[in-house]
């Protein structure tokens, strides 16, 4: 069970720090929508992508 809650935690933090960004007017409400688009389209698959990358599959066995 602890694992679990320390695997989730740092997705919970990222969501409520974002949050906290957006309510601060430290960034304009006009910049929100690019950064949005920017972390959607761009640093989402590439944080994907560089994660399956790096991922060890010897372990993984294939045949049924």
């Amino acid at each position: 069970m602890l694992a679990a809650f320390e695997s989730i935690l740092p997705i919970f933090l990222l969501i409520l720090s974002g949050n906290l960004l957006r309510r601060l007017p430290l960034i304009d409400r006009g910049a929100w929508l690019g950064l949005e688009q920017i972390g959607y389209w761009f640093l989402y698959p590439a944080l994907l992508f560089v994660t399956i990358y790096n991922a060890d599959f010897t372990g993984l066995e294939l045949d049924a």
